[in-house]
This record gives structure tokens, sequence and C-alpha cells, in this order.
């Protein structure tokens, strides 16, 4: 995995509306990792059935998908940590004002260098500057994860990149319309 670090020339306003989002979103995680702690509960499909509806109620302004990235970064924190399959009573998770803030394809988007990102104040548009080497990793390589870090006023994107899968043969996807396919991972086809 590659690692992309860029750090954000923002106003002050910019940094503002981060800064808002990050403390809602830390706030949202230690919510959820109250509820996964609660009822025992490590696996994200499992703690977003059970924390959803309580951090929609209380965080309305975070919105639907923040709501589900602070469940994810929970479950990813707890897995960290070993203890998703663990019986043991789980450890109060405590995230900071300034803790990392987890985005996706719905609420950070890239095209080249121009970013759009969600804040509680709408999207927050701006463009990265990024060297050439770095600027050709995000453009050849697949997008794992986008995490907002820092504080006072002073943020960086972190992108973690890993390989893009494979596309599929052009003959496989012309078979597959036609009939049923079945494809193996080195992509042999069996009609």
């Amino acid at each position: 995995m590659k690692t992309v670090i860029c750090p954000l020339a923002l106003s002050d306003r910019e940094s503002a509306f981060l800064q808002a989002l990050q403390e809602h979103f830390s706030a949202a995680c230690n919510l959820a990792a109250a509820i996964a702690r609660q009822h025992h509960c490590t696996a994200r499909v499992a703690l977003h059935h059970l924390a959803y509806q309580p951090l929609r109620a209380r965080f309305p302004q975070l919105g639907a998908q923040m709501a589900c990235n602070a469940i994810y970064t929970v479950a990813r924190t707890f897995k960290q940590l070993g203890l998703q399959r663990s019986n043991a009573p789980l450890p109060r998770l405590v995230f900071a004002p300034t803790a990392p803030v987890f985005f996706d394809q719905r609420t950070l988007t890239l095209k080249e260098q121009l970013v759009s990102l969600f804040t509680l104040d709408g999207r927050l548009h701006f463009n990265l500057s990024l060297n050439e080497a770095s600027a050709q990793l995000l453009s050849t390589l697949a997008l794992k994860e986008v995490v907002l870090m820092g504080q006072a006023g002073r943020y960086s994107l972190h992108f973690f990149l890993e390989a893009k899968s494979p596309q599929l043969p052009a003959h496989l996807v012309t078979d597959a319309q036609q009939q049923q396919v079945f494809v193996d991972s080195a992509y042999t086809c069996n009609l």
C-alpha cells in the first residue's frame, strides 16, 4: 500500500469548516464506540444496525454517509486493536476532537487535482498541490481510504492507495452478456 500525504492550504473559514466536521465526527465515533461497548459488538454490519439510527438522531447535520463512516471508524479501530473476536469486555474507546476523519467515495471526490469533500456547511472544493510523483500515484492506483488529519487550522489529506483490480478481458464481458460465464481469479472462462 502506498500513501500520498497532501497538506492543505486553507483559508481560516475553510479550516473552521474542517475543525467543526472533525469535532462532530469524533463525537459520533464516541457514541458509536459506547454502543459497541454496551452491546459487545465490533462487527461493522452488526454495529451499523445498532448505531446508525442513534447517530442520525443525535448528529443529523453529519449526514447519513458520515454516520456510516463513523461506524466504520469504530469497527476498524476495534479490528486494529485485535478485539473484534474477543469475549473479554471491550475497552472504552475515546476519540479526541482532533481524531482523524475517514472519507469515502460519497463524501470525498477527487478528479485530477480537484477535491470536493463533505463538511457540515456543504461541500468544500479546492485544488491539491501535488508533485508529479504523487499525482502519478493518485492517477494509477486505486483509492482505498482517504483520511483528514490535523488540528489548529493545519490539515492534510492522507490518500491510501493500492493496485487497481484487473479489468475483465473484453471477450469475457461480451460472452457474459449472451450466456452464463464462470470466471475464476485468473480470468479463465468456462461456459
